[in-house]
C-alpha cells in the first residue's frame, strides 16, 4: 500500500527529536500506579549519557495521551511564530483539536491531567541532549512545559471556557527554534486509531532521520530489542513479552503502508529488529516554487508545509498578496512578522479587516488606462463584523496575548460567547489600534467592558 497526498488541505503536526530520540515519555496508554521515576543509560550517535524522569506520584511519568499532548503544544509553538520566550496563550479547546482529541469533559479532564504531568515532571539528561544549532550534545535539566496558568471551574476543571498560557522549557524552545524538528506526516497520523501506534510511529520517524539534517530519511533502520524496550517503556525484560508488546503497532504501520517489512534476526534478548520503509508518494507541493518569497517573509522549510499544505498555486498566490498587505497595514513592524505572515497565509479569513484598513499607500496599485482609483477605507469607518468563531478568537489572542492576563483572556472569551462582545468587532478595533499607536488606550477601555 502507498500513501498519497489526497486533494484536501491536511494539517500538519511538528515534534522535536530529542523529546523523541530519548524516549521521554511512555509509549503505554497506561502504567503501574507507582511508576513514578525511571532512569535509562544508553547511546545515541556514539555518545554516551544517562536519563532521570522523576514525577509526582499522583500523576505518574508521562506516559499515553501526553505524547499526542506535546505534539499539540509543539504544533502550537510553530503556529504562533517560534517565540523566543516560549510563551503560548490558548484556549483549552484549540489545544484539544491540535492534539486530535474529542471534545468532551473527559477529554478536558484527560488534558489538565497531562499538562500538570508535564509541569510538575523533571528530566535530568545527561551529555544526551543535541544542541542542534552548535551540533554539540550537552547536559540540561527540564520540566517539558516550563510554566502553566489556566483558567477553571468552580470545581477546578479546564473546561470550553478555560483560556491557558504556558511556556516550554527554554532547552526545547532552542532546540526548535534551531530547526531540530520533524513534521507529522498528517496522512500517517490520520490512519493510526491506537494512541501507542502514533507514539511508537514517531519514535520510529525520528530514529530513521539523519540527527545534522532531519529531511533525510533511512529506508532500512535497525535496532535491538533491548533499545525498543527501553524506548518504549516496557516494564517486562523477556523478550517474548517485548514483542508481544510492539507487535500491534508493527501490525498497524504494516497495514497502513508505512512499514514495508519487520525482520527479526538472533535470538532471545540480542535479537535484532530490521525495519523497511515503504517510500510515500508524494505530489510536488506548490510552496517549493515560492520557496524564495516565503523565506523572504521569515518563514522556514517547516513552517511551509504547516501553512500551507496541499493548496495549489493560485490560491498560495493569493495568500501571499494577503499577507504582504497585513503587514505593510502596520503603524510599526510587529515585534514577529514572521509569525503575522504564518497567520494570514493559514487562515486569510481572519484578515479582511485589517486589509480594509489598509492607507492608499500601501495598498497595491492598479495598472492600466481607465483604471479606477482605489478606494481606501477610513479608520473610523469599519466594514461589517467578520462571523464568529474560534478562529475569531485565536486572532484576539494574538494580538491582545501582551496586554491581556490569562483571567482577562477567560473574560474575554466568555464576553464573545454571550453576546456581550463581538470578536469581529474587536479585531478590527485592536488592528486599527495597533496601527495607529493607540494600543494601551484600546486596551484600558477593553478592560472596562470586561470589568
Amino acid at each position: 500500500m502507498t500513501l498519497k497526498r489526497g486533494a484536501q488541505d491536511l494539517p500538519v503536526r511538528f515534534e522535536e527529536m530529542n523529546v523523541l530520540r530519548l524516549g521521554l515519555v511512555s509509549m503505554q496508554e497506561r502504567i503501574p500506579a507507582d511508576y513514578s521515576s525511571w532512569e535509562e543509560t544508553f547511546e545515541i550517535d556514539g555518545q554516551h549519557g544517562k536519563v532521570i524522569c522523576k514525577a509526582l506520584p499522583e500523576y505518574g511519568v508521562p506516559h499515553g495521551v501526553d505524547n499526542d499532548v506535546i505534539t499539540a503544544l509543539i504544533t502550537l509553538f510553530r503556529e504562533q511564530g517560534d517565540p523566543e520566550d516560549g510563551r503560548m496563550v490558548t484556549s483549552a479547546y484549540s489545544l484539544l483539536q491540535l492534539a486530535g482529541m474529542d471534545v468532551n469533559g473527559a477529554s478536558y479532564r484527560l488534558l489538565r491531567e497531562s499538562l500538570q504531568r508535564l509541569w510538575t515532571t523533571s528530566y535530568q539528561i545527561t551529555r544526551l541532549w543535541r544542541d542542534h544549532r552548535r551540533g554539540r550534545y550537552t547536559t540540561v535539566g527540564l520540566r517539558i512545559v516550563h510554566e502553566l496558568e489556566f483558567t477553571s471551574s468552580i470545581e477546578g476543571d479546564i473546561d470550553s471556557d478555560s483560556a491557558l498560557v504556558l511556556t516550554l522549557a527554554p532547552a526545547l524552545v532552542n532546540s526548535i527554534r534551531a530547526g531540530f524538528v520533524r513534521p507529522m506526516d498528517p496522512r500517517v497520523a490520520r490512519l493510526l486509531k491506537r494512541r501507542s501506534t502514533r507514539a511508537f510511529y514517531r519514535f520510529l520517524d525520528a530514529k530513521r532521520r539523519d540527527p545534522t539534517n532531519p529531511e533525510r530519511i533511512v529506508m532500512d533502520l535497525q535496532m535491538s530489542l533491548m533499545e525498543l524496550k527501553q524506548a518504549c517503556k516496557i516494564i517486562n525484560d523477556q523478550p517474548d513479552k517485548i514483542r508481544r508488546s510492539i507487535e500491534p503497532a508493527h501490525e498497524e504501520l504494516l497495514e497502513i503502508g508505512y512499514l514495508k517489512a519487520v525482520e527479526y534476526e538472533g535470538r532471545g534478548a540480542k535479537q535484532q529488529v530490521v525495519y523497511r520503509f515503504s517510500p510515500l508518494t508524494t505530489e510536488e507541493e506548490p510552496h517549493v516554487a515560492f520557496r524564495t518569497e516565503l523565506e523572504a517573509l521569515g518563514l522556514k522549510a517547516p513552517s511551509l508545509r504547516t501553512v500551507l499544505g496541499s493548496l495549489d498555486t493560485a490560491e498560495v498566490q493569493r495568500r501571499l498578496a494577503k499577507a504582504r498587505q497585513v503587514l505593510a497595514s502596520y503603524g510599526t513592524p510587529p515585534r514577529n512578522p514572521a509569525a503575522v505572515a504564518a497567520d494570514v497565509l493559514k487562515n486569510p479569513e481572519k484578515y479582511e479587516a485589517q486589509v480594509a484598513l489598509l492607507p492608499l499607500s500601501h495598498a497595491p496599485a492598479k495598472k492600466g488606462i481607465g483604471s479606477s482609483p482605489v478606494k481606501t477605507t477610513a479608520v473610523n469607518e469599519l466594514p461589517p463584523p467578520l462571523p464568529s468563531g474560534e478562529d475569531q478568537m485565536k486572532t484576539l489572542r494574538f494580538l491582545l496575548k501582551a496586554h491581556l492576563s490569562v483571567t482577562e483572556i477567560d473574560a474575554l472569551q466568555a464576553s464573545t460567547r454571550d453576546g456581550r462582545l463581538d470578536a469581529g468587532t474587536l479585531i478590527r478595533e485592536a488592528s486599527a489600534a495597533r496601527a495607529a499607536l493607540g494600543m494601551q488606550a484600546f486596551i484600558a477601555d477593553l478592560r472596562k467592558q470586561l470589568a
